[in-house]
């Protein structure tokens, strides 16, 4: 099954997204900042990652730029 990993801080639109992606076959795994979403990238394979930008703790470049020190995986960032 194809694994998204959804970074957002907003829990009502993380858990949106998570289940529409449910819905459309996909697993999702939210994730609440970018320390939350290295996390998740150390103990689960993951295929895409959907980032917000403007978040707590570890904001959606800074964790980008961690991600692709150690993986080259397609990330979809969104930012309102």
């Amino acid at each position: 099954m194809f694994k998204i990993l959804v970074a957002e801080d907003d829990a009502e639109l993380r858990q949106l997204f998570c289940r529409v992606l449910t819905r459309h076959g996909f697993q999702p795994i939210g994730a609440a900042d970018g320390v939350e979403a290295l996390q998740v990238l150390e103990r689960d394979y993951i295929d895409l990652i959907v980032s917000d930008i403007m978040m707590p703790q570890l904001d959606g470049f800074s964790a980008i730029m961690r991600i692709r020190e150690k993986q080259n995986l397609p990330i979809l960032v969104m930012s309102a």
